[in-house]
């Protein structure tokens, strides 16, 4: 299995690092172990960003195989000329385009769906739904992207809040910053309202979250000073989770 990211119409090209190769490998294997797939992935051609959202697809897809040991993750190819092998992933903020892009479904043992993980995608925001704006129709300004989600089964391009079951930001830095946790804070108040703790969309992530819709938001960094935001976000639904660079130190 390959993966292979499509660009987005109408955005300006950057010039962004190149991932090192010792991330390549590190990042196949475990999507490998993950996704159990039959071959390995050909990454080489992905900024560092990106392939460090790949590495935190990856381990969502692992911790769903370990809580669901009997169940499975499915690879869906775009529809329009995909190929199972091959997972295409847009490389700037999206719509969860089946066409165009890939996700992978998730089923319990009982083949039930319970969630589709997907990367790049913008979900239309609360404040949009309650102020009457119409389902599906949401201009960019009242859209927001997530690095990588896990979205209701069967949800459309422009997934609504609700339909977001876990949300994640992810930040390959070298120093967390206020900023990274206030821009997760600012994804939690768009996907949910602040209540006592219930059941989470994504028990196997988080068993319970302060939030209705009840789906949790996390900001991944590749920073271990991170952890020292944990407290008292957590409290708001905001969970921080350290996610080490697989690669060699920097200077």
């Amino acid at each position: 299995m390959s993966t292979t990211t499509a660009a987005t119409s109408g955005t300006k090209k950057k010039t962004k690092q190149p991932a090192p190769s010792d991330l390549v490998k590190a990042v196949g294997a475990l999507f490998d172990i993950a996704a159990k797939a039959s071959s390995p992935l050909q990454l080489q051609a992905m900024t560092r960003d990106k392939l460090y959202e790949m590495l935190v697809l990856a381990r969502i897809l692992r911790a769903f195989r370990r809580a669901h040991p009997k169940g499975s993750i499915i690879h869906q190819p775009p529809s329009k000329g995909g190929n199972p092998s091959e997972v295409i992933v847009a490389s700037k903020p999206a719509l969860a385009d089946r066409k165009r892009f890939s996700h992978f479904d998730l089923l319990d043992a009982a083949g039930t769906n319970l969630g589709e993980v997907w990367t790049s995608v913008e979900f239309e925001s609360l404040s949009w739904d309650r102020c009457g704006g119409a389902p599906g129709k949401a201009p960019r300004e009242a859209r927001h992207e997530l690095d990588v989600c896990v979205l209701e089964p069967k949800s459309g391009e422009r997934p609504a809040h609700f339909q977001v079951y876990a949300g994640i930001s992810c930040k390959d830095v070298r120093m967390s910053s206020k900023e990274n946790v206030r821009e997760a804070l600012g994804l939690r108040r768009e996907t949910a309202l602040l209540r006592n703790s219930v059941p989470s969309h994504t028990p196997w992530l988080v068993q319970s979250v302060p939030a209705t819709p009840c789906s949790p938001i996390f900001l991944v960094s590749s920073d271990l000073g991170v952890r020292k935001y944990a407290s008292p976000v957590d409290e708001m639904g905001v969970y921080i989770r350290f996610v080490r660079r697989p690669w060699a130190a920097e200077s």
